[in-house]
């Protein structure tokens, strides 16, 4: 098992809980910080590594970058891959501006279907965890 990977079991706990939350508004994962936010989407990925028992090993911030700082400094940043996998969090890079601000947005990946991969996104426009 490479360093930081979620076992299978986990993993379905993971996509368990972020799926739980589809159709929720951002309160429970900001309060979860202590806060209030407007980009909530690191929040999210906190939240549900943390209370799905992987927070051993998902960071726990509210900032993309600081997750991805995270990720990098724990020897389990896989950087662009081609090898997505569930549960694996997705990072978006909108604004091509990767190196003052490597990502603008995360996801949880749910499943992988060839080169269909479906994510559970947090998207603030409609306030509410998503499929995309």
């Amino acid at each position: 098992m490479m360093k930081g990977e979620i076992i299978m079991g986990n993993k379905t706990t993971l996509i368990e809980k972020a799926r739980s939350y589809i159709g929720n508004n951002w309160s429970h994962f900001c309060n979860a910080f202590g806060i209030g936010c407007t980009a909530w989407c690191a929040a999210f990925a906190s939240v549900v590594g943390r209370e799905s028992g992987n927070g051993d090993i998902i960071p726990w911030s509210i900032s993309c970058n600081a997750q991805i700082q995270w990720f990098k400094d724990h020897g389990c940043w896989l950087g662009v891959t081609t090898d997505i996998r569930e549960g694996d969090y997705i990072y978006y890079d909108w604004d091509r501006i990767a190196e003052a601000k490597p990502a603008d947005h995360v996801g949880i990946v749910e499943s992988v279907n060839g080169d269909t991969v479906v994510v559970i996104v947090v998207i603030a426009i409609v306030s509410a965890v998503i499929y995309v």
